[in-house]
């Protein structure tokens, strides 16, 4: 329905669902915090960075958890439309203006780039991109690589650790 591996289709489906998983210890440890503390899963900027009056308006990203900034693409970058006509080209990488709030360095979760808080940065953001931000002082968990959640033991997790601010998790 989606293609095959090799089609761009398939492929960042597939991306996205492989990283769903790696993410699994940061989403169940993140529920558990919801059930158990009152957490929330999403949350409002403003929520996290209260004292940032650059965040109040902010509507297009939000925290994921306690360390993960996601600036979701809203809009179409890569289909045209002229005359009634779509046309797709990928050929052109287009960028995607995220604010990250101060009081924070942050860390792009894909190239893992330093970056200050308290400014608007223009994000390349590739069909295969999701601009995601690890706020410094996380402790994030990665598990392996699977096809299915008991495909594997998840008692060797990748630890990362995004430096610049005393963290716990």
């Amino acid at each position: 329905q989606f293609g095959k591996r090799g089609d761009l289709t398939f492929d960042v489906i597939e991306k996205y669902i492989n990283l769903r998983y790696k993410l699994i210890p940061y989403i169940y440890s993140t529920a558990w915090e919801v059930s158990s503390l009152s957490g929330t899963f999403m949350k409002a900027l403003v929520m996290d960075f209260p004292k940032d009056r650059n965040v109040y308006d902010i509507t297009d990203e939000y925290m994921f958890g306690n360390s993960i900034l996601v600036a979701p693409v809203l809009q179409s970058m890569y289909v045209n439309k002229t005359d009634g006509k779509e046309t797709t080209s990928f050929d052109d990488i287009k960028a995607r203006e995220v604010y990250l709030p101060e009081s924070s360095e942050w860390y792009d979760f894909w190239t893992g780039e330093k970056l200050k808080g308290g400014q608007n940065i223009n994000k390349q953001a590739p069909i295969n991109i999701l601009p995601l931000f690890i706020k410094a002082g996380s402790i994030l968990p990665v598990g392996p690589k699977v096809q299915y959640e008991t495909e594997k033991k998840w008692d060797n997790l990748e630890i990362r650790i995004y430096r610049g601010a005393d963290g716990t998790f």
